[in-house]
């Protein structure tokens, strides 16, 4: 069995409570970063502006976390109107269309019969942009400010002359305009954990101006029944599982510095037929790390140090939190990490990731807004009994759109030890997404995803992932699962997975996915690593596994509340001497803060 050392725990300490003393030098570190660097397309902002300035200036600008019904093509605007044409109103030097559907309101919202607004009049104007034309959804008459105020989504930058095309309005930033940002940049972890519906929280406790808070509590009940593929035996299980977590987020400049530190508590009961009942208590520091631009080294970079996330957008290198320092370059077209990670050890002892090192490096092509090409390698080295230690490298290709065609490509290689096993192997996973502009909007997927296996079971592996994995990702809904099937829940290794799936949205906050897949083997003789939940192994005579389908609701009415029903079987085929089909449902609510 190979061993080697573990990280210093000098090193361990370190990577924890780093970003506490960091705080206090960061200003520093930051001095003299412009926050305009950090805007970019698709953020949702408050920027407002001196009322009788020609043309009109933005002066302070504020992030805000978006909610569901926040839609790029929606805008608020307040301000005074200029001259009122036939069918249309100019505010801030920009004609809006009025219609038949437009709704007209006094200042106590009461709906009224349409009218032309005198120019100078205050309006409070909803509307939508479509191909560069505004449409006034709502006119509301409102009463007199000496700031105009404008609520939408970045749909341009242009930093040379410091403009911002705000929900279809051009906009110049004054020099000594007022920023306040949640996020500092395309992708950054910030934004990567506001967007996640099951991780991130929305900050709704403002402690101060730069110190804001949430948390979040959920409950999740889960039936698994007849794992073991077999009727005659008892074994089901129901597990109830609740946790709660409180964030702070601390933003310690405004050129896209802060600090997240998080605090999680929990508890699971378990209930097994056949074996005594048991429960789990946890509490951690979850997460606590800082994110710093440096700016001595050029524009785009960051230091990210501390307790966090590794996290991809299909999560089939890695989904996991470790303790790490990790350099990152984000510019307009490329992006690059490059990290050293040790497991969670301190002020966190209940996890499974002690005793293990990654170290992993990324250079990713963004080719548009959607698309995205990258490569990387990881290796891991874990010196636990299971003494699991792979290399891994590949390229990958991701773009998924609201209209069209979408796809993925994951071409990727592994090798290095596990046990007394050599690991030897690839593995490639594509699939094409389609979503019609059609009512509903429904998506169709179709994916093949090959894990190799070995012609040698007795010394070697074939392909494995990182054990980082969550193989968990969205086709076109409102919430994630695991596309490779939620019963079998498998790695993919020695495995061939064939997946159809059919997806529709009936309300925009709402979504139902039915998922088909079809299981192989690569290899009938070779252990199958993959299904780590089943309690049945095959039994080498075929390559056929068997099927799974998988039917997924998500309900997110809001940032502070979603709902997720999950109900899945597999039936298992040749592969397997049991052959009852296993069942799973899974219940989550979150509620948020």
């Amino acid at each position: 069995m190979r061993s080697g050392p573990t990280l210093p725990t000098a090193l361990r300490f370190l990577l924890v409570l780093t970003p506490l003393p960091l705080a206090g030098c960061i200003l520093d570190v930051t001095k003299g970063t412009d926050p305009f660097q950090d805007l970019h397309p698709g953020m949702r902002v408050e920027v407002k502006g001196s009322a009788d300035r020609d043309p009109p200036v933005i002066d302070s600008l504020r992030e805000i976390v978006p909610k569901p019904s926040d839609r790029p093509v929606k805008a608020e605007l307040t301000a005074k109107a200029g001259a009122a044409g036939e069918g249309s109103i100019e505010m801030l030097g920009r004609e809006i269309l009025v219609g038949p559907k437009t709704v007209y309101e006094n200042r106590d919202r009461e709906r009224i019969e349409a009218f032309h607004p005198e120019p100078g009049e205050w309006l409070k104007v909803k509307l939508r942009v479509k191909g560069g034309v505004l449409r006034a959804r709502t006119v509301r008459r409102t009463v007199r400010r000496d700031r105009f105020k404008l609520i939408g989504t970045i749909r341009e930058t242009r930093p040379e002359g410091r403009l911002l095309s705000i929900g279809g309005f051009p906009l110049e930033v004054s020099e000594s305009a007022k920023f306040r940002l949640l996020t500092s940049g395309k992708d950054d972890p910030l934004s990567l954990f506001l967007q996640d519906e099951q991780k991130g929280v929305p900050f709704t406790l403002r402690l101060h101006d730069r110190l804001r808070a949430g948390g979040e509590f959920s409950f999740k009940p889960e039936i698994r029944d007849e794992y073991d593929l077999d009727t005659k035996k008892r074994g089901d299980r129901i597990s109830l599982k609740e946790d709660f977590k409180i964030d702070l987020l601390w933003r310690m400049s405004d050129g896209g510095a802060f600090a997240l530190l998080e605090v999680s508590t929990g508890t699971t009961d378990r209930f097994r037929e056949g074996s005594p009942d048991t429960r789990d208590d946890r509490a951690s520091v979850s997460r606590a790390y800082a994110y710093l631009p440096l700016g001595f080294l050029g524009d785009g970079f960051r230091l990210q140090v501390g307790r966090q996330d590794f996290y991809e957008k299909r999560e089939w290198l890695y989904d996991e939190v470790l303790d790490a320092l990790r350099l990152l370059y984000r510019g307009e077209e490329w992006r690059f990490e490059g990290a050293v990670a040790a497991g969670r050890e301190f002020l966190d002892d209940n996890n499974a990731t002690k005793s293990s090192a990654t170290y992993t490096a990324l250079l990713a092509k963004y080719w548009d807004e959607v698309w995205r090409t990258s490569v990387y390698v990881l290796q891991r080295k874990d010196w636990t009994l299971a003494n699991f230690e792979p290399f891994l490298f590949g390229l990958r290709s991701y773009a998924k759109r609201k209209r069209g065609f979408g796809h993925w490509v994951e071409l990727g290689g592994a090798k290095g030890y596990h046990g007394t096993k050599r690991i030897l192997g690839y593995a490639m996973d594509g699939g094409i997404m389609f979503r019609p502009d059609l009512p509903g909007r429904p998506t169709f997927v179709l994916g093949y995803a090959l894990g190799t296996g070995s012609s040698n079971p007795a010394g070697r592996e074939g392909y494995r992932q990182s054990g980082w994995q969550d193989n968990n990702g969205k086709f076109g809904g409102v919430t994630s699962f695991r596309y490779y099937g939620e019963v079998l829940e498998p790695e993919l290794s020695n495995l061939q997975v064939l997946t159809i799936a059919v997806g529709a949205r009936p309300i925009r906050t709402a979504s139902v996915d039915l998922v088909f897949h079809k299981y192989r083997q690569h290899r009938p003789e070779a252990a199958f690593t993959g299904a780590r939940r089943l309690k049945a192994s095959p039994n080498g005579r075929s390559r056929e596994l068997g099927w799974g389908l998988d039917c997924i609701l998500g309900y997110r009415p809001s940032s502070r509340f979603s709902f997720e029903l999950v109900a899945g079987l597999f039936d298992p085929s040749r592969a397997f001497n049991e052959r009852n089909t296993a069942h799973k449902v899974e219940l989550q609510l979150r509620l948020k803060f």
